[in-house]
């Protein structure tokens, strides 16, 4: 089936340009036919210098065996019939009627009408094409402080111009797929018909073409079974082009829309992404079993290095390596000898405005070559993501931060942000986890990109500690946990920590088995109850000990959504409420009624310990928006607790401010009531 995706990409483009040109080697190929056929009728005196004469250009018209058209355009089946041709000797005045209006009337339609089309439909699309990426364009140059009616009415031609985009591009779709599926049975049904047209009409040859007759008539029921399925792909086609555009209508409506529901002004800050565990998954099985797959891949404007700081739309693809690549126009040495002189002067500082757009997109390949060839641009395993732009009066921008180079980057819309920046963290954070939590990587790169709570969370732990956690049993096998295989038995005795000289290879085997097999942690035996476990979790984060949570949950691999959030009391609360001073403001008796059955250790944290507890809980997957008895987040216990700092971190992370308790209340609403809470926190809150 042609058209398998109908996502405008490079490879699209691609096949729309084979397809052309196929169309345009489809022409020449009638014309030539169409040609001789004249030659044919014209000659109707000359009967066996024309039947040569037809014989011949219908070998020439199907090619020979090496001919990619051979079996499409029917070879097999020609050979036959050229064969009978040229044992014909006289023909009828009928004859010639039959291939004037049989043949050479489908080849002029062909070359005049289904061809032109193609022509015509090709104009139409580089034309809205155009005007797509004008509109685009000066649509994505708004800035933030644009009035909501002019970008309303911008974003009306944009949606227009995508419109039209579309129409056409899909236009261009059915033309090629019309000249496609026609060469399965027009030329086919023509010659068959003519051939059909000899055996009635001429007594000469008769027997010859008689015995040829059920051949025809096969010939003729595989023509009709592909004209039924071409009827049956053009309405599937049909159909999936207007799930395309339905798809196309439904992305557009979120096109100034955060997940929230931010202004159209895009004022708001969006939130900092969260790390998909989806994404997670994929990149460590890849890893596993060396296959790579594409996470997420689509159109997004890049801001370049040079001094007009111009904006160039790439096509980026993030892959399961850990790469982000985008396609680009192949460089070409005499190219910038053709540009005209007023462009070169043209570079000022206001080089992201939508004049400099234009010339960008004009003059770099702003408008896709489908000759285009994949660049590497950057590798996510030493990079970061910040949710900004040098330039911030740009909306939906985001950087890529690596040791070697920074991206800035802008995608269409806040939906396109956000899912971009998700995927890309979720491959940051496997990488990063396959590598080590405890190497602080902020120290190489912009340390500003990273959060306090991320900061404080790692400061906390400590490379050593982490070591000692995933390392525990690489110097000694005396508690090596009960049932380890011989393999992991063996690796242990012979198993060092690689030096700086050490091979790659040999690195890269330690890693896996320090992080993926995980044979150097002293694993929590299988019999242990799982409630004193979890005891020792609640009690570890009202101590606000984020060494001894980190601890149970590497060793044991504990699920922090299972672990409920049951008050504790006695000795128990007495030595974690001695031991965490952020608890001190707040009454014993009051934090016991806070915290009620059915919350969650996120709860507990957002009540009794810091942001980097919080963080620490949020990396090992715990529910951000999750509800306790009464129906209450843990960004509703932030507000009601004045816990500034965590709450900032729940809302960076992607929390609700408006889901609502069993009495009505939304974080928002709980935080514009309470006078304790700073008006910055509010104004976040209602950002989202």
């Amino acid at each position: 089936m042609l058209f398998a995706k109908l996502d405008d990409s490079p490879m699209f483009r691609q096949q729309l340009q084979c397809l052309e040109d196929g169309a345009d080697s489809l022409r020449t190929r009638c014309w030539k036919f169409y040609k001789e056929c004249r030659k044919y009728t014209d000659g109707l005196g000359e009967v066996y210098d024309r039947d040569i004469a037809f014989a011949n250009a219908l070998e020439n018209f199907r090619g020979g065996h090496s001919d990619p058209h051979f079996v499409a355009l029917g070879g097999p089946v020609m050979t036959k019939y050229t064969i009978a041709l040229r044992e014909i000797s006289t023909y009828k005045e009928l004859l010639r009627s039959q291939v004037e209006h049989m043949l050479n009337e489908r080849l002029l339609h062909i070359i005049n009408v289904d061809v032109h089309e193609v022509k015509e439909a090709r104009k139409r699309f580089d034309k809205a094409s155009l005007v797509y990426d004008q509109a685009r364009e000066k649509f994505m140059s708004l800035k933030k402080s644009t009035k909501i009616d002019v970008a309303t009415v911008i974003e009306e031609e944009l949606q227009n111009a995508r419109t039209s985009f579309e129409e056409t591009r899909f236009i261009l779709v059915s033309a090629l797929n019309n000249i496609e599926a026609k060469k399965k049975f027009e030329f086919l049904e023509a010659v068959t018909g003519i051939m059909d047209a000899h055996l009635r009409y001429f007594q000469q040859g008769y027997q010859l073409l008689h015995q040829m007759e059920p051949f025809l008539s096969e010939v003729l029921d595989y023509v009709q079974q592909s004209r039924e399925s071409y009827s049956k792909e053009e309405v599937s086609l049909y159909r999936r082009m207007e799930e395309y555009k339905r798809h196309v209508y439904e992305e557009s409506r979120l096109s100034l829309n955060g997940p929230y529901g931010s202004s159209p002004s895009g004022d708001s800050a969006h939130p900092f992404s969260r790390i998909s565990n989806d994404v997670v998954d994929v990149v460590m099985e890849s890893a596993a079993n060396g296959k790579v797959q594409i996470i997420r891949q689509g159109y997004l404007s890049k801001r370049s290095s040079n001094l007009r700081g111009d904006w160039k739309r790439r096509y980026f693809v993030l892959d399961s390596r850990g790469t982000l690549y985008y396609y680009r126009k192949p460089w070409n040495g005499s190219y910038g000898s053709n540009q005209p002189s007023a462009h070169k002067n043209s570079a000022n500082e206001n080089g992201s405005g939508l004049l400099s757009r234009w010339l960008s997109s004009h003059y770099h390949g702003g408008v896709h070559d489908e000759r285009s060839v994949a660049r590497h641009t950057v590798n996510l395993l030493t990079s970061t993501i910040k949710v900004d732009a040098d330039q911030t009066d740009l909306r939906f921008c985001f950087r890529i931060i690596s040791p070697a180079k920074n991206y800035t980057l802008q995608a269409e819309n806040a939906v396109d942000q956000m899912d971009w920046m998700e995927k890309i963290n979720g491959v940051i954070a496997s990488l990063l986890s396959v590598q080590t939590l405890g190497t602080v990587r902020s120290l190489t790169l912009d340390v500003k990109v990273w959060d306090l709570s991320v900061l404080t969370m790692f400061k906390s732990l400590g490379n050593l500690f982490a070591n000692s956690v995933w390392e525990e049993l690489l110097h000694s096998t005396d508690d090596m946990p009960d049932g380890s295989s011989k393999a992991n038995s063996d690796m242990l005795l012979h198993a060092r920590k690689p030096k700086h000289d050490d091979s790659i290879s040999l690195k890269e085997r330690f890693i896996h088995a320090k992080y993926s097999e995980k044979i150097f942690v002293c694993r929590t035996k299988k019999n242990d109850p799982p409630l004193p476990l979890a005891q020792q979790v609640r009690e570890s984060i009202y101590a606000n000990d984020k060494k001894a949570i980190y601890r149970h949950i590497v060793k044991s691999d504990i699920d922090v959504n299972a672990i409920g959030g049951k008050a504790l009391s006695g000795e128990s609360f007495n030595m974690a409420f001695s031991s965490n001073s952020d608890i001190s403001s707040h009454s014993e008796n009051q934090l016991i009624e806070d915290i009620q059955d059915g919350s969650t250790v996120l709860h507990l944290a957002c009540e009794t310990a810091d942001i980097g507890m919080v963080e620490l809980l949020l990396q090992y997957g715990a529910d951000i928006n999750a509800c306790d008895s009464k129906g209450r987040t843990p960004l509703h216990c932030c507000i009601i607790r004045g816990n500034s700092a965590a709450a900032k971190v729940l809302i960076m992370r992607g929390g609700n401010p408006h889901v609502a308790d069993k009495e009505g209340n939304t974080p928002l609403n709980l935080a514009s009531e309470t006078s304790s809470v700073a008006n910055e926190m509010v104004v976040l809150l209602t950002s989202k």
